[in-house]
């Protein structure tokens, strides 16, 4: 069971006037069942109802900026049925991890349905797979590949699309720089340890990265098609379980417009974990 709660405002400048804001919601109930468990491998089942909302706003007015329902209420409900199958491999020096997601959007618990062809009515497909291989004794200096893709065969509300930009996907962009009902995501990266001073400092890793997608949404057109590419550098500091920060500074290899002044356009992802109690 889970429950998530966000607030976000749009930040760029050309769009002050307008005070775009929004606003989701989500609530999770499921039930995972190993059906493979030992030191090497582990094969699992989940089953799990989701209900997510989000609404946006125009200068507090609600208005929706989803395809096909511009203009209208910008309040959008999904109800979910996700039905999931994950793999993880261990060896040695070698983990790999595969999950398989399908997720049927139902008409329940009030969720979005209208006549535009745009709605939570809908099926789709997310696979992603990442591998981890280990280079050193000490295992610190990694290559981690992944491989991220959702198909779909409809057309999607915005909560439910593939997002393209910012950490975790195509660094070097601002965060959903792109999103489409379809997408594909590849990234490579080698992290190798620059300082590793467990007593004081922690770890401390050099991590270049190569990340490029493509989304894409209903129809032929090519135009329906985006992509973006980035190749940069990154450096992890970890503190043991409880701390960590991630800086990434990425070179977009696929112009596209923004307006933003911010470390974000310029480049630059980061982020900041801390844990501060462990169970």
């Amino acid at each position: 069971m889970s429950y998530r709660n966000n607030n976000s405002e749009v930040t760029e400048t050309a769009f002050d006037d307008l005070d775009i804001k929004a606003e989701s919601r989500s609530f999770s109930l499921g039930l995972r069942q190993p059906i493979i468990k030992n030191p090497e491998s582990e094969l699992a089942l989940s089953l799990a109802l989701d209900l997510r909302e989000s609404e946006t706003f125009l200068n507090e007015d609600s208005v929706s900026f989803d395809r096909d329902r511009l203009g209208e209420s910008g309040e959008s409900k999904v109800t979910a049925l996700r039905f999931t199958q994950e793999w993880l491999s261990r060896s040695t020096n070698d983990v790999l991890a595969t999950s398989s997601q399908f997720s049927w959007g139902i008409d329940a618990f009030d969720a979005t349905v209208d006549d535009t062809g745009t709605d939570g009515r809908f099926f789709s497909w997310l696979g992603q797979f990442q591998w981890l291989r280990s280079l050193n004794n000490e295992r610190d200096a990694l290559l981690i590949a992944r491989l991220a893709t959702q198909i779909t065969p409809d057309s999607l509300l915005s909560i439910e699309q593939f997002a393209l930009g910012g950490l975790g996907s195509v660094r070097g962009y601002e965060q959903n720089q792109r999103i489409g009902d379809n997408g594909i995501l590849g990234s490579v990266e080698l992290r190798m340890p620059l300082i590793r001073d467990p007593d004081r400092f922690g770890l401390i890793q050099l991590a270049p990265f190569f990340d490029a997608g493509t989304i894409w949404s209903d129809g032929k057109e090519q135009e329906n098609f985006s992509t973006l590419a980035s190749l940069g550098l990154g450096i992890n500091w970890e503190l043991g379980e409880t701390f960590s920060i991630q800086s990434y500074y990425g070179i977009p290899l696929i112009d596209v417009e923004s307006q933003t002044d911010s470390l974000q356009s310029d480049g630059f992802n980061f982020s900041i974990q801390v844990v501060p109690l462990k169970f």
